[in-house]
């Protein structure tokens, strides 16, 4: 309500300003804009309450939309109460046993914008996810249950943050859709390809082998993320020599793929000279390259650059130009300045090849590395890395396909880092939770959690394996295989009604217990 009264106080202002007001009110309400124009019904709708169906137009509808609407608004009639016996006091991270929905609008006053990440992985709506939510939903009836969480957990989200969620290609299309709606198509990061299953889960025409991460920012004009950290062997794999006690690697300074033909980018085509005899390294003086290339006829002079060659190879000099093998003129990577300056510090370097020489690029090691939009590798195995690695905390647990371990863990590091509130209210086995307690554990972050489960597995599996991995982080058939367990606290919460509250408020010196959550 405060968001809402906030909106319509600035839209008074004067018409010099309403373009950035505009804007504004599309970072809180996305929803509401159809192909970036304001849609008036469906703000209506979300100020007042007001179904007219002769005035909606056309967009992202499903039965039951409407009732979403209301649902959102409808304040719970539930409260979180504090279960003392069950916490490991003095802790920040949270385990909340309940429906998320309602547990979700209980938490807007205590976390709202104080979450930094998302990371979910709701029920699949198929064969292969059947926990408590039932499958054989319908569509709409599956949308209806993410949309209404998801405006929710909106309103929780830091203006840095992100939200990224796991779902495989029967519900792809829908979700995707969706959070184009609730979080505006501008703050689409990116959908993620993840192999998560090298069997392949047969379907009839073709065996599913992969699921997403589907990734949007709160505002994309703020969102932070991170970088991966290369292990040792990653680095050797990548950066194979050394330069100068440095970890370095051999680049082609010839562009090659997209944007590589010299008439795309007429001033990074030019010729290096290589001296023989003396092998040294240079590039032609600055009025030479000035006019290989004529900018008013948008013309290459070859027969300048035909004399130019034969000069210098008279010389002693190898005349070195960016040609594809089938000789056609190319492009270098970088600009002529750069070059001079590379050929200068000995970033740059001649190699001899069949065809003649070739100019490369020293590239010197960096431990970090932009994470790609598709994972592939033994570490996101669901199989051995999920399922087998639960059986081997706690055997005989109901979950089938539980994510690899890694692949929460890689989530988590690109959305999040030191410090950071990261929520999971479809917490199934809290692997989740046991990733924040490997990063922890491996960069010494302090990272926090807020687990939501409503299954009765609660205790049995998701508290449980928290419990488990902060004794031990290796466990094999049930039992811990060392001793190396981490400090770690939560506090621990469930859904109580108000009139049990009030019967279990206790009194203490003309005062009763309270709880921030």
């Amino acid at each position: 309500l405060d968001e809402l009264l906030t909106i319509k106080d600035k839209l008074r202002l004067n018409n010099n300003n309403i373009i950035e007001k505009v804007e504004e009110l599309k970072n809180i309400f996305p929803e509401i804009f159809e192909d970036g124009k304001l849609n008036i019904e469906k703000f209506k709708n979300i100020l007042f309450d007001i179904k007219n169906e002769k005035t909606e137009h056309y967009s992202f509808n499903w039965n039951g939309k409407q009732d979403c609407y209301k649902i959102i608004k409808q304040k719970s009639n539930l409260t979180l109460k504090v279960d003392e016996d069950k916490t490991i006091p003095d802790g920040n991270n949270v385990f909340i046993e309940g429906d998320n929905l309602e547990v979700l609008k209980l938490l807007q006053n205590s976390y709202h914008k104080k979450i930094k990440m998302i990371y979910i992985d709701p029920p699949y709506n198929t064969d292969a996810s059947k926990i408590i939510y039932k499958n054989g939903y319908e569509h709409s009836s599956w949308i209806s249950l993410m949309d209404t969480r998801l405006v929710l957990a909106r309103k929780l989200m830091s203006p840095k943050s992100v939200i990224e969620l796991a779902i495989d290609d029967y519900e792809f299309r829908y979700i995707n859709t969706l959070m184009d709606q609730i979080f505006g198509v501008d703050n689409a990061i990116s959908n993620i390809a993840i192999f998560t299953n090298p069997k392949g889960r047969d379907q009839g025409f073709i065996a599913q082998a992969h699921d997403y991460t589907i990734m949007y920012a709160r505002d994309k004009r703020f969102a932070e993320t991170n970088n991966f950290i290369l292990s040792p062997e990653e680095m050797a794999k990548k950066f194979s020599k050394t330069r100068e006690g440095e970890a370095v690697r051999e680049l082609p300074l010839k562009r090659t793929g997209s944007g590589k033909t010299r008439a795309e980018r007429p001033y990074m085509f030019f010729p290096f000279l290589y001296h023989i005899a003396s092998e040294k390294l240079s590039v032609i003086p600055k009025d030479e390259c000035d006019r290989i290339f004529n900018p008013k006829k948008k013309t290459f002079d070859d027969d300048f650059l035909a004399a130019l060659k034969e000069r210098y190879e008279k010389s002693g000099y190898a005349f070195i130009l960016p040609m594809s093998e089938q000789g056609e003129y190319l492009r270098w990577r970088w600009g002529y300045s750069s070059c001079v300056n590379g050929t200068e510090n000995g970033a740059l370097f001649v190699k001899r090849t069949r065809s003649g020489y070739t100019i490369y690029q020293y590239d010197v090691g960096d431990d970090e590395a932009t994470p790609k939009s598709m994972w592939f590798g033994e570490r996101y195995d669901a199989s051995s890395k999920g399922t087998n690695l639960l059986a081997d905390i706690i055997p005989n647990n109901p979950f089938d396909y539980p994510k690899s371990i890694f692949t929460v863990e890689d989530n988590l590091i690109v959305g999040s880092g030191d410090g950071d509130i990261i929520i999971d209210f479809f917490a199934g086995s809290a692997t989740t939770g046991h990733a924040v307690i490997n990063l922890s554990r491996n960069d010494n972050g302090y990272r926090k959690y807020i687990l939501v489960e409503m299954g009765e597995y609660f205790n049995t599996v998701t508290k449980s394996r928290i419990e488990k991995v902060i004794y031990s982080e290796d466990w094999k058939k049930g039992k811990p295989v060392s001793r190396k367990g981490s400090s770690h606290a939560f506090k621990y919460m469930r859904l109580e009604s108000y009139e049990d509250s009030l019967n279990n408020i206790v009194l203490r010196g003309g005062e009763h217990d309270s709880f921030e959550c």
